[in-house]
């Protein structure tokens, strides 16, 4: 097949990665895949063997007549590149993208088919964009999402049916890429690690895992927080009021997350909501001893309570912080929550997950 798959970028990010990483599946099994971004091939975090094009339109908005500008031309260059590429199928990821490549198909035929990396109702959109989403989504070939109770949203809020279920998988080892950062150059080697994955905004509460982490009593422990974000400066300021700056270290940027979730004995996400988490996956594969919010969605497919990780009822902030205390003052608790833990990398596997993605694009095809 012919496939072009469009996103918005190739920065650091979960939706990101998986694109990535698909783009390279798809090239292994011999198909001819071109991945489209709206940003400048330059500004990629995550490499890939596929062909790489960029629209050169990913200028931020100041307005909305600038907004309508810009996806207009992203909208004339989006149909532009389908008629000269004439690909069997386009897949494109998250909102934006999925309506533009939707509209741009509409007078060549193409079949597109759109996923959606976060659970729909938590998606901050504008009333016009959601009116697009409900417009243009039914004539998807097919919507990818991340759990069943983001497709039954679909159908109730939208009445579409045409939707398949496919979470995101793990290969162990890990695809390594720059910049590559040794834990040993920033964690004292006499030091347990907690470990904390993900960009730092409102969505993932950075602010509850260092308030929690500031219960624990035991100086032996660090924790590294891994990802940039509008909270970074905040949450720098709080390690110093919390006085456990001198046990903590913030990462913007790290190609070699294997080596991170191995140095780590726990895990922690505060998320108050998911699509399906990339790092929790990851991070229980290497086998952490992890913790997480019952957030919307992803933990609760992941973690049983108890059996292979703590799993805590949304916005329990007490009982968060007693986790994390439970965790890193209970070694007996930490490896047997780590050893039940790794069954998760046979579970969502690559070999398991990816082979699905390519039946939904097949099915488009014909």
């Amino acid at each position: 097949m012919k496939l072009l798959l469009f996103i918005n970028s190739l920065t650091a990010g979960g939706a990101e990665r998986v694109m990535a990483k698909l783009a390279d599946f798809f090239v292994a099994e011999g198909h001819d895949v071109t991945l489209l971004t709206q940003t400048p091939v330059a500004a990629d975090h995550y490499p890939t063997t596929a062909k790489r094009a960029s629209l050169e339109a990913g200028e931020l908005s100041r307005h909305p007549i600038h907004a309508l500008f810009n996806n207009l031309r992203r909208l004339r260059r989006l149909r532009h590149v389908i008629a000269e590429a004439q690909p069997d199928a386009v897949l494109a990821f998250m909102p934006t993208a999925n309506v533009l490549a939707l509209m741009a198909a509409q007078q060549t035929g193409t079949p597109v088919v759109v996923s959606e990396r976060v659970h729909p109702p938590f998606l901050d959109l504008s009333p016009v964009r959601r009116w697009l989403q409900r417009r243009y989504y039914p004539g998807a070939a097919r919507i990818v999402v991340l759990s069943r109770e983001s497709a039954d949203w679909f159908e109730r809020r939208y009445g579409l049916s045409n939707t398949a279920v496919i979470p995101n998988s793990i290969n162990l080892p890990m695809t390594q890429h720059d910049p590559v950062v040794d834990p040993g150059q920033i964690v004292p080697a006499d030091r347990n690690v907690a470990l904390g994955v993900g960009r730092l905004v409102p969505q993932k509460q950075p602010e509850l895992v260092l308030e929690a982490f500031a219960a624990v009593g035991d100086e032996s422990w660090h924790l590294v927080m891994i990802g940039g974000g509008s909270k970074a400066e905040e949450i720098e300021q709080l390690a110093a009021r919390l006085d456990i700056a001198d046990r903590f270290s913030l990462l913007a940027r790290v190609g070699n997350m294997q080596d991170w979730y191995e140095r780590a004995s726990v895990y922690v996400s505060a998320s108050s909501y998911e699509g399906f988490p990339n790092a929790l996956l990851e991070a229980m594969a290497c086998g952490c001893a992890c913790l997480a919010f019952d957030c919307p969605t992803g933990p609760g497919d992941l973690i049983e309570n108890d059996k292979n990780g703590l799993l805590v009822a949304l916005d329990d902030v007490p009982e968060f912080r007693r986790g994390l205390v439970s965790l890193c003052n209970d070694p007996s608790l930490r490896e047997r929550l780590s050893s039940a833990a790794r069954a998760n990398a046979d579970r969502f596997s690559d070999q398991r997950i990816l082979p699905q993605w390519l039946d939904v694009v097949t099915e488009a095809c014909r």
